[in-house]
């Protein structure tokens, strides 16, 4: 076993014997059989600003068969606050990635956003937490229109998106692309590059570059995955400052929750 102190830097860390649980949320937290996958997310501090007894994680995120738990650290107290969602309640889930800066979005039912912030360096774990959320909620097939023509991977000039696609149909059955949608340049604004995979039961929405820095060339990528059954409908409506271009509305089930890309 490692101490928390000893342990601490950005990393995101899977609960297990090694990596215990912190101890400010030992007493919220009980065994589970049905849960897959649970993981700390550190405290978004520099290693030479931590110190011996402090607490030095900010969230816990449990993956059940039934429902997904978020254990949030309070600034300044010993509370932890506590949000159980029932799968059936989340529309959408959302990472974004910017250089080391990293984030997971989760879009409930209610109109409510839980964020989650990490370090770039524990994309991959992250991934996996995603992934098991997406595993836990119930997915029903949903005819969903194949596009008037048709885009194969071999279309996508992107070597992020292909390999993306690649992942997404070695997951899903029936992987389509529904849109794609090259980066346009109009200083100053940078419209970032996107593109649609479906499947049977999934919809997932990949945007490149995003929180785009020209002076600096910072950059990152956002991927939302959406079950089909959670999209209410898709609007596309016209930019009102730009010229031949549309903005693409993916409204969710509810009607409080929707997202958007913009396209030519």
């Amino acid at each position: 076993m490692i101490s928390e102190y000893d342990a601490f830097g950005p990393w995101v860390y899977e609960i297990d014997d090694v990596h215990p649980l912190p101890k400010l949320f030992v007493p919220y937290i009980h065994p589970d059989p049905d849960r897959s996958i649970m993981v700390k997310v550190p405290r978004q501090i520099d290693r030479q600003d931590a110190e011996p007894g402090m607490d030095l994680y900010d969230y816990i995120i449990a993956v059940s068969k039934n429902n997904l738990t978020i254990y949030g650290r309070t600034e300044g107290s010993q509370v932890v606050k506590v949000i159980s969602v029932k799968y059936e309640d989340v529309v959408a889930l959302t990472i974004k990635n910017v250089l080391l800066s990293s984030e997971v979005t989760i879009m409930l039912l209610s109109g409510e956003t839980i964020v989650v912030p990490f370090n770039r360096i524990s994309f991959d774990v992250m991934q996996k937490v995603i992934f098991a959320i997406r595993n836990n909620a119930a997915k029903h097939p949903v005819e969903f229109p194949d596009p008037v023509d048709k885009i194969t991977v071999d279309q996508l000039q992107d070597t992020t998106f292909v390999n993306m696609f690649n992942e997404f149909s070695a997951q899903a059955e029936n992987a389509r692309i529904g849109m794609h949608q090259n980066y346009i340049l109009m200083p100053p604004v940078y419209i970032p590059a996107s593109v649609c995979y479906y499947s049977t039961d999934e919809l997932e929405v990949v945007e490149k570059p995003v929180d785009y820095d020209p002076t600096t060339n910072k950059y990152g990528y956002k991927i939302t995955y959406v079950a089909l059954q959670n999209l209410e409908n898709i609007e596309v409506v016209e930019s009102r400052k730009y010229d031949r271009l549309y903005n693409v509305i993916f409204n969710l089930r509810g009607g409080k929750q929707n997202f958007s890309i913009n396209v030519s």
